[in-house]
C-alpha cells in the first residue's frame, strides 16, 4: 500500500485468484460500506471521486423524497431487493425471482415486518406484497401518458433515501419480448422503403407482400427510410396488425399484416462474464414485455426500488442489472396495466397508481402542487447555500 493505492505484483494477484476474483472481493467489501459513505466513492471502484460525490449530493434532495416510499426487502433475513410502496395501505411491489424461496420480510425503521404475497407478475419479474407498517406512503408517479425524452437525467433511491447513483435514459422505451417482426430485408427508395426479400413463412410473405414492393406508408404514416420503418415495427407487439401502403409497379395496394415475433438469442456465457467484471448481474436479464433502459450501475439487490426523474417522481421500477452500463426498469405506463389484473379490492385502490391518458382536473391540480413543492425545495436549497457563503 502506497499513497492510498493498492499495489499488487502478478504473483500476489495470482494468490487471490486473479483480477476477476479480486474485483469480486472488492465489490463484496463495498456492500458493507454505509450508503452515505458510498457517495464519496466512484462506482464500481473504491477511489475517491470529487465529481461523483458532488453529483450525488446534488440529487440527494430528489431521492430524499422517495425515502418513505422505498423499503429494503429481505429473504430469510438477508436483503435481496428493494421495494416500492404503491398504495396507501402499504402494498409494495418488488422483485419476483429473488423473493420466491423463503420468508419475505420488509425492513421498516430497523424492524423486520412479515410480508404477505398478493400476486406475482413473472413476465416482468415483479411481485406484489402487503405489509402492516406505519410511516410509509405511496410513491409519486410521473404522468404515465408522457414519454420520457432519451437523455433525461435519472436517479434511484435507497431505502434510506440516499442516491444509489445517477445516469441517463439510454434508449427509448422498448419491448424485450413479443417484439413485432415483419420478416423482410429492405433498402432505400425515393418513393419509400424498397423490399429486397421476404423471409419464408414470415408475416410479410403470408400477408402477400412481395420482393420489389415499395412501402410508402404504414398505418397512414409515410415511410421515409428503412431505419425509421424498422424502429416503428420493433415498437409494436407480436400479433398486432399494421396496414402497409404498397406500390407494386403502377398498382397501389393496401395490405394488412399481422406481425410475427422477433426471436432474439440470449447473451453468451462469455458476454455475461465480461459484463460481470464491472458488477454482479441480475439472474433475469431479458424477456421483459416493456422496459426503460438506463445506465445507473445498481447491484441486483438494489432492484425493485423506484427510478426517479429530477422532480422526485417515479418513472418506473428497477428490475434488472443487465450489463456493465445497462439497467432495466419496468415503465410506469406498463405498471398501470399490472394493477388492472388484480382483485376488485386492488382496483378500488388504483387512485394511488399511475394512469395513462388525459389528466383529470384533480390530477392536474396535484401536478401543480407537486411542481410548487419542488420549487419550494429548490428555493430552500438555494437559501441554505447562501447562508453558508462567507461574508465579504
Amino acid at each position: 500500500m502506497k499513497s492510498g493505492e493498492l499495489q499488487l505484483t502478478p504473483e500476489m494477484l495470482g494468490e487471490v485468484g486473479g483480477m476477476e476474483k479480486l474485483q469480486g472481493l472488492l465489490r463484496e467489501l463495498a456492500k458493507d460500506i454505509d450508503p452515505k459513505a458510498r457517495l464519496h466513492l466512484r462506482t464500481p471502484g473504491l477511489v475517491a471521486d470529487p465529481f461523483y460525490s458532488a453529483s450525488a449530493n446534488a440529487v440527494t434532495p430528489v431521492t430524499r423524497k422517495a425515502a418513505a416510499s422505498t423499503v429494503a426487502v429481505h429473504l430469510d433475513g438477508k436483503q435481496v431487493a428493494l421495494g416500492t410502496v404503491i398504495t396507501k395501505d402499504h402494498w409494495i411491489i418488488t422483485k419476483d425471482t429473488e423473493t420466491r424461496d423463503g420468508a419475505v420480510t420488509v425492513e421498516v425503521d430497523g424492524t423486520q415486518i412479515p410480508a404477505k404475497l398478493v400476486k406475482r407478475f413473472p413476465k416482468r419479474d415483479l411481485a406484489l406484497f402487503e405489509v402492516e407498517a406505519e410511516g410509509l406512503k405511496p410513491i409519486r408517479w410521473r404522468n404515465a401518458g408522457k414519454d420520457i425524452p432519451v437523455g433525461s437525467f435519472l436517479t434511484s433511491a435507497s431505502a434510506g433515501g440516499t442516491p444509489l447513483g445517477f445516469g441517463l435514459l439510454s434508449v427509448r422505451t422498448r419491448a424485450l419480448a413479443g417484439i413485432g417482426f415483419l420478416g423482410i430485408s429492405t433498402s432505400e427508395s425515393e418513393q419509400g422503403v424498397l423490399i429486397k426479400s421476404t423471409g419464408p413463412k414470415s408475416a410479410a410473405e403470408q400477408a402477400g407482400v412481395k420482393e420489389g414492393d415499395i412501402i410508402t406508408a404504414a398505418d397512414g404514416k409515410p415511410c421515409e427510410s428503412p431505419i425509421a420503418f424498422g424502429h416503428r415495427i420493433r415498437s409494436l407487439r407480436a400479433g398486432q396488425k399494421i396496414t402497409l401502403s404498397i406500390l407494386r409497379g403502377d398498382e397501389e395496394l393496401e395490405i394488412e399484416v399481422t406481425l410475427g415475433e422477433l426471436r432474439t438469442a440470449n447473451g453468451t456465457a462469455r458476454f455475461r462474464r465480461m459484463n460481470e467484471m464491472s458488477g454482479n448481474l441480475s439472474e433475469r436479464i431479458d424477456g421483459f414485455p416493456m422496459v426503460i433502459q438506463h445506465d445507473i450501475p445498481l447491484e441486483p439487490s438494489e432492484c425493485g426500488g423506484p427510478l426517479l426523474d429530477l422532480a422526485g417522481r417515479c418513472v418506473g421500477i428497477n428490475v434488472s442489472r443487465a450489463g456493465r452500463v445497462k439497467t432495466f426498469a419496468i415503465p410506469a405506463s406498463d405498471l398501470s396495466g399490472l394493477l388492472a389484473e388484480l382483485t376488485p379490492k386492488a382496483k378500488q385502490q388504483r387512485a394511488a397508481t399511475p394512469k395513462s391518458g388525459p389528466a383529470s382536473p384533480e390530477r392536474e391540480r396535484q401536478e401543480i402542487l407537486d411542481a410548487l413543492e419542488d420549487l419550494q425545495e429548490r428555493i430552500r436549497n438555494i437559501e441554505e447555500r447562501v447562508r453558508k457563503m462567507p461574508a465579504n
